[in-house]
């Protein structure tokens, strides 16, 4: 293997080893894998190997093994196609991958495998078309401008899959503490995204032109944005997520667990959104210029904020809400549950029951559309206080509508 092709910068160290035996080719000549087994046929097992990259090209594998934690985190650059095997412990490094396929591997999964940045950068970057599959390591300890845990700037054809993967505890001066991309594909399966902190927005993830962005099985917990987005801050984005937990994130202006707008569509479905606090506009979800977003079968409750404790939807966007529990949302002034300006908000077999706001506990439609079928109210010690649905004119109304409540014509929802 060429220098260009891997560079080893400074070094770190790490420990113990794994007791299972991953289903990997070997390319020749054999090198020891952190198996527990005796690949090489030498009689000892796992002598040295912490770190082992393997080309695709079949050249000769490289041993990464002995290194000192105490010079500093490693930086290693891959520039060829290959696989990078990482042994179990903390491992102090930055990885930069700007090759056409490379796969990285922890040998031991998230909980033993650690690469930790050590607040010198982004733990993991990425660059190019090619196409980059990570699974089972954890990504802590970033600190960069953008993308403390994962900094990815994609072209064209490139994507990203995570699977099995931690990404905690990573810090952006300004956007994307765990997680920032630009224009890859984007999947994670099994991803648990928490304990990042962004001094602007994109706590748990900013991203932006991603031609998709599928998540199956995540969790988004305890992440932090200054501005938008404790979770998540999305633009110009095709978002598909299955069985998504978003759970005790905060911003301070908007989107204290979502914050989707500048011409996202999004299917969300089996989703939990739970406990997330804005100060601003948007508890659990801040949704915004030309959005569409079609929620279904998923839990919306206990999220506060000062406008939309649920769920808030303005300029131009649109948002259907079908099979959802909107329960126990709290906005401080207007729409405990759902927030609406100009924009058309659908609800479908959902159910609003003991939502609180200042006015319209479960609906307030500043201006815009708002369209109800099949719907649960609560009533009694579990009614929307003051009222079900109020209009910024004034108007209120209980239950769902058979005529639209407030005094204006609309046709968002056309």
């Amino acid at each position: 293997m060429s220098l260009g092709a891997l560079l080893l910068l400074a070094c770190g160290e790490a420990s113990s080893v794994d007791s299972g035996k991953p289903d990997v080719q070997q390319a020749e000549p054999v090198v020891e894998a952190c198996d527990a087994a005796d690949n090489d046929g030498d009689g000892a097992v796992d002598e040295g190997a912490l770190l082992t990259f393997v080309p695709d090209a079949g050249g000769e594998p490289q041993e990464l093994g002995g290194l000192l934690a105490e010079d500093g985190p490693t930086a290693i650059g891959l520039s060829e196609s290959g696989v990078l095997r990482v042994c179990q412990g903390r491992h102090l490094l930055r990885l930069r991958v700007a090759a056409p396929d490379v796969r990285i591997e922890g040998l031991g999964g998230p909980d033993g495998v650690v690469l930790d940045a050590a607040s010198s950068g982004s733990v993991l970057s990425f660059a190019g078309s090619g196409a980059l599959d990570v699974s089972g390591v954890t990504l802590t300890g970033g600190s960069a401008t953008y993308g403390g845990g994962l900094l990815a700037v994609g072209t064209d054809a490139a994507s990203i899959h995570l699977e099995d993967v931690v990404i905690e505890a990573n810090h952006a001066t300004l956007d994307g503490a765990g997680m920032h991309a630009t224009r890859v594909e984007l999947v994670l399966d099994r991803v648990v995204v928490q304990g990042n902190h962004a001094g602007n927005n994109g706590g748990g993830a900013w991203v932006r032109g991603l031609p998709a962005f599928v998540a199956t099985s995540t969790s988004f917990v305890d992440n932090e944005a200054e501005d938008e987005g404790g979770a998540l801050r999305a633009f110009e984005s095709n978002l598909t997520w299955d069985d998504v937990v978003v759970h005790d994130n905060r911003a301070t202006t908007r989107g204290g667990g979502l914050s989707v707008d500048y011409d996202c569509a999004a299917t969300i479905s089996e989703a939990e959104i739970t406990w997330n606090e804005s100060r601003g506009s948007g508890g659990g979800l801040f949704v915004d210029g030309d959005t569409v977003l079609v929620m279904k079968d998923s839990v919306v409750d206990d999220n506060t904020a000062l406008t939309g404790g649920g769920v808030h939807v303005r300029d131009s966007s649109r948002v259907s809400l079908a099979g959802v529990s909107l329960r126990r949302n709290y906005g401080t002034s207007r729409g405990g549950a759902v927030y609406v300006y100009d924009s058309c908000a659908e609800l479908d077999a959902s159910e609003l029951h003991g939502n609180v706001a200042f006015l319209g506990g479960g609906v307030f439609i500043d201006s815009g559309d708002l369209e109800t079928v099949g719907n649960s109210w609560g009533t009694g010690e579990d009614a929307n206080d003051p009222s079900d649905i109020a209009c910024s004119s004034g108007e209120t109304a209980t239950g769902d509508l058979e005529t639209f409540p407030c005094s204006w014509s609309s046709s968002n929802c056309d």
